[in-house]
């Protein structure tokens, strides 16, 4: 299960990179998505493969699109 302070810890910075501000209510959004689809190491994981697959000049990859790095599109599993 993914810990709130891991989560924060590993997300604001990414935020930043991102040039993105995240608000507290976003926030718990993001929080809320991720830690019912990721594991802590899931996450530190997709992090690290966020920064390489989705440039800073896109922004900040939505919840679910950080799940998919890692578990891939949902239209993907259903094939």
């Amino acid at each position: 299960m993914l810990q709130e302070n891991t989560f924060k810890e590993l997300l604001l910075p990414i935020a930043a990179y991102y040039r993105q501000e995240v608000s507290p209510p976003i926030l718990k959004i993001y929080f809320r998505h991720l830690s019912e689809n990721l594991t802590e190491a899931e996450f530190r994981e997709a992090v690290e493969k966020m920064v390489i697959q989705c440039p800073a000049r896109m922004g900040l990859p939505s919840p679910e699109q950080i799940v998919e790095i890692i578990v891939g599109s949902r239209s993907a599993m259903a094939l």
